[in-house]
């Protein structure tokens, strides 16, 4: 677990806190806190602060492993826009 994916599509969904609908960018990534029988994963998405704004089941076939050190490159931004 606390392993990261990046998602392969874009996911529908609604912010954690608010409830306002937003989209999941592709190549969002996310920390894996759940596996649900290697078919799904509970996945948390987080802000540059590291403060969650969406938390959902991600199906095996929507996510791809990404290593940690790939991550390092990249900046965290809000990187998800508004359905």
């Amino acid at each position: 677990m606390h392993d990261l994916v990046a998602l392969l599509q874009e996911v529908p969904t609604r912010h954690f806190d608010t409830g306002a609908p937003l989209t999941l960018r592709r190549g969002q990534i996310g920390t894996v806190v759940m596996t649900y029988d290697g078919s799904a994963f509970e996945v948390e998405f987080s802000n540059a602060e590291g403060r969650a704004f969406a938390l959902l089941p991600i199906p095996a076939r929507q996510a791809h492993a990404v290593a940690r050190r790939a991550c390092a490159r990249f900046r965290f931004v809000h990187s998800f826009r508004s359905a």
